[in-house]
């Protein structure tokens, strides 16, 4: 068996917004959630010659049923309308530029692909390098520049096909971990 790389190239072009609206008492400044720094990721593993020992998948887009697992309609709805206003906070600094509607399906879905594709016994393990990140959000709003809770769709993706006894989630932020595993627990 494999390990599987789910990414695609719309994730780089993904607008968190170009700036961060002013704080009290601060300028604005860039978002903290650009491209270039899963780019750098995804170039090392071209440089290094790594990917040729990956798997290679394209992510699917989540659809709003596989949403509505976890977000709340109104959530999803509001999401919604920020695409046909060219982009908003859909939530606690969670930017989406213009356009950036389809990627966050994308990044969404991308992480329930590396789950189907492990499950299905095609990878061992895979690595979802999506963009915008998906393990601040919660059930009725996006935060930390998260627009999908894409750790709670994956983790419920797994839940449902009811052969899963463990699940191995690797993140940098450990409270976010807890957060998500809170929330989990309290969603059917």
């Amino acid at each position: 068996m494999t390990t599987g790389l789910i990414w695609d190239e719309h994730f780089f072009w993904f607008d968190a917004g170009s700036s961060m609206p002013p704080l009290p008492g601060c300028e604005p400044y860039p978002a903290f959630d650009r491209p270039d720094t899963k780019r750098r990721i995804k170039n090392l593993l071209d440089a290094s010659g790594l990917i040729e020992h990956l798997a290679v998948i394209n992510p699917a887009s989540a659809t709003r049923e596989e949403l509505l697992r976890f977000h709340t309609d109104a959530y999803v709805s509001r999401v919604e309308a920020l695409r046909n206003a060219n982009g908003g906070d859909a939530g606690e600094n969670a930017w989406i530029g213009k356009g950036g509607y389809s990627t966050t399906l994308l990044s969404a879905g991308g992480c329930m692909t590396a789950v189907d594709a492990v499950l299905a016994g095609e990878l061992s393990n895979a690595y979802a390098l999506v963009r915008p990140a998906g393990h601040h959000a919660t059930r009725d709003k996006g935060m930390g520049f998260a627009i999908f809770c894409n750790i709670a769709l994956a983790i419920m993706r797994a839940r449902d096909a009811g052969n899963v006894e463990r699940l191995s989630i690797g993140m940098s932020t450990t409270a976010m971990v807890h957060r998500t595993l809170f929330m989990m627990t309290r969603t059917p």
